[in-house]
C-alpha cells in the first residue's frame, strides 16, 4: 500500500541489500513511501529521521523493504519475494499478467527473447561503461523555458494527431496490449503545425547545452530525439537500460492528466532505488546507458506525455580503438559486442567505411570482419546487404570492400539458412513499390554476379573461364578503386580471387539490439 507524507519531494530510495534510504527533496512535490503498513497516515515499525542539510536537503528513511527486483524483474527473471512486505500486493503476479499480455499479442518465444535481452543488458551494460557524472547518475531540473514553450505549443497544436506507436515483434517495453497504451507524435513531422527538423534541432541544441554542463562533455553528438510519446491509462514501462549509443539523455514531461503521480523508478550509481515524479516542464537528466529506469507501476489517469533526447560523446572512436570511448575495454559489453558483431554492425548502419578499414588494419580486431554473429549467424557481409536493402542505398562501397578483403562469402549461410543473395531477395519482397525496388538494383546485380562467379571452382580446365569472368567482374565493380584497395592483396586472409569460396575466415569464431 502507499503511505503519504507531506514533504516537498517524491523520491524513494534504498540500498539493494541494506536498510538505509536517502530521499532527496525538491520544491513543490510530495513524497510517497511504499510501506507494508495498513493505514494511510503512518509508517509502523520503521524509523524516519528527517534532516535539513543545507548541502543535500534530504530525508533519511530507514527501511529494508525496497530494493532491486522489488517492483519489477530487473537483474533477475522474478520479483524478489520480500517485495510483498513493501507493496502489500504480489508484484510477481503483476509481472506475470504483463508478460502474458505480450504472449497473447505476439508469441511466447518472441516475448521471452525480448525479456532475456533486457535482463542481460541490465546486468551487463552498467558495469561495462564509463559514467560521466560524479553523483547519482540522474538529476531533475526545469527544462529551458524557451524550448519547453515551443514543445508545449507544438503539443497543444497537434495533440489530436496522435498515432499508435509501432514496436518490433515481441517488444515488451510498454504494455501496448493494454488499451493501446502508447501513442506517438513526432516533432520532426513537417506536416504538423510547427513540426519539422528545425524544431527537432532546436530541442537538441537546448538539451545539449544542459547535458554538457551536467556531464562535463566538451562536445556531444546527437543520437535520437524521440517523441512526443504519449502513455495512456494502465501503461507500464518495463525497467531497462537504453541501448548504446544512447549515453547521456534527458526526459521532458510535456503534459499529463493523471489521478496520482506516475513515478520514474531509477537505480542510481549508488545502488539505491529512487522514484522521481515529474510535472510539465520538468526535465530529468540521466545516464541512460547505465541507469536502470522504468515506470513499473501502472499509470492511473488519461495520459502522460514525454519527449526523449539522447546524446553520445563526440569522440566515440577518437581514442585509437574500434571501441567507443564510453565502453570499458575487455568489459562484458566489449566482449558481447565482439561476439555478436555489434561494432561492425554499427559501422555498417552508419555507412562508415573508414571504421571497417581501420578494423582491417588492426591485427587484434581484424577477425571481426569475418566472423559470424553468435545471435543470428550474420557476417558483416550479410549485415551490409541487409542495410543496403533496408535503407535503399545505392552505395555498395562497403560490399565491395568486404568482397575485396575476402570477407564477402556469397555462399555462407546464416543460422536461418540464408545467403547474402537470399537476404537481398527477401528484403525486395518487403517493398511493394517498384520505385523502391529500383534503388537496390545495383546491390542485387552485384550479388548475382558475385554468386555466379563463385560457382566456378578453380580447376585445370576451368581456370580460363574463371579468369575471364573475374576480369569482367573487377572491371565492372572495381575499375574506379583507389590504390589503397590493393593493401588487401598481401594478406593471407584474402586469398586472391578464390576468397569467395573460402569459408575459413567466416567460420573461425562462432561468437554472438534489441
Amino acid at each position: 500500500m502507499v503511505a503519504s507524507l507531506n514533504v516537498k519531494a517524491f523520491l524513494i530510495a534504498s540500498f539493494i541489500s541494506s536498510s538505509r534510504c536517502n530521499i532527496s527533496i525538491t520544491e513543490n512535490e510530495e513524497l510517497f513511501c511504499r510501506s507494508s503498513t495498513n493505514d494511510n497516515t503512518a509508517i509502523e515499525n520503521e524509523k524516519i529521521n528527517i534532516t535539513n542539510s543545507s548541502n543535500t536537503g534530504s530525508i533519511t528513511y530507514t527501511t529494508s523493504h525496497y530494493g532491486i527486483d522489488y517492483s519489477w524483474p530487473q537483474h533477475n527473471y522474478k520479483v524478489d519475494e520480500n517485495s510483498k512486505h513493501t507493496f502489500g500486493n504480489d508484484r510477481q503476479s503483476t509481472y506475470n499478467n504483463y508478460i502474458k499480455g505480450c504472449y497473447k499479442k505476439y508469441d511466447k518465444a518472441a516475448c521471452n527473447d525480448y525479456e532475456k535481452n533486457r535482463i542481460e543488458m541490465n546486468n551487463r551494460q552498467p558495469q561495462s561503461v564509463y559514467n560521466y557524472t560524479k553523483e547519482l547518475g540522474f538529476k531533475k531540473i526545469k527544462a529551458p523555458i524557451k524550448i519547453f514553450n515551443k514543445i508545449q505549443k507544438f503539443w497543444n497544436d497537434n495533440k489530436d494527431q496522435l498515432s499508435i506507436e509501432e514496436f518490433g515483434y515481441g517488444d515488451a517495453a510498454v504494455n501496448t496490449w493494454a488499451n493501446e497504451s502508447s501513442y506517438i507524435i513526432h516533432v520532426e513531422n513537417d506536416t504538423l503545425i510547427g513540426g519539422g527538423f528545425e524544431l527537432r534541432d532546436e530541442i537538441w541544441d537546448a538539451a545539449e547545452e544542459t547535458i554538457r554542463n551536467w556531464t562535463g562533455h566538451g562536445k556531444m553528438r546527437t543520437v535520437s530525439c524521440y517523441g512526443i510519446r504519449v502513455y495512456k491509462d494502465a501503461a507500464i514501462l518495463t525497467s531497462h537500460v537504453d541501448r548504446l549509443p544512447l549515453v547521456s539523455s534527458a526526459i521532458i514531461n510535456v503534459d499529463q492528466d493523471v489521478d496520482e503521480p506516475w513515478p520514474l523508478e531509477v537505480i542510481g550509481h549508488d545502488g539505491k532505488v529512487y522514484n522521481v515524479t515529474m510535472e510539465p516542464g520538468d526535465m530529468v537528466l540521466y545516464e541512460s546507458h547505465s541507469i536502470i529506469h522504468g515506470r513499473p507501476f501502472a499509470l492511473k489517469g488519461r495520459y502522460f506525455a514525454n519527449i526523449f533526447i539522447h546524446f553520445a560523446p563526440s569522440d566515440d572512436n577518437d581514442n585509437g580503438s574500434i571501441i567507443p570511448s564510453y565502453i570499458i575495454p575487455n568489459s562484458p559489453e566489449d566482449v558481447h559486442m565482439r561476439e555478436t558483431g555489434g561494432y561492425t554492425t554499427d559501422a555498417i548502419d552508419d555507412n562508415d567505411l573508414n571504421i571497417l578499414e581501420k578494423l582491417y588494419n588492426e591485427k587484434e580486431n581484424k577477425y571481426l570482419l569475418y566472423q559470424q554473429s553468435s545471435i543470428n549467424g550474420y557476417t558483416p557481409f550479410h549485415e551490409a546487404v541487409r542495410n543496403s536493402m533496408e535503407v535503399r542505398r545505392d552505395d555498395i562501397s562497403i560490399l565491395k570492400f568486404l568482397w575485396k578483403i575476402g570477407a564477402g562469402n556469397v555462399h555462407l549461410k546464416t543460422y536461418n539458412g540464408e545467403t547474402a543473395l537470399d537476404i537481398a531477395r527477401r528484403e525486395v519482397l518487403l517493398y511493394n513499390n517498384e520505385n523502391d525496388r529500383g534503388h537496390n538494383n545495383i546491390v542485387m546485380q552485384f550479388l548475382k554476379d558475385a554468386t555466379f562467379l563463385g560457382r566456378y571452382i578453380p580447376s585445370f580446365h576451368k581456370d580460363v573461364l574463371k579468369d575471364k569472368f573475374m576480369i569482367e567482374f573487377e572491371r565492372n565493380y572495381f575499375s574506379d578503386n583507389d590504390d589503397d584497395d590493393d593493401s588487401s592483396d598481401d594478406d593471407d586472409s584474402s586469398d586472391d580471387d578464390d576468397s569467395s569460396d573460402d569459408d575459413d575466415n567466416s567460420d573461425d569464431d562462432d561468437s554472438s539490439d534489441d
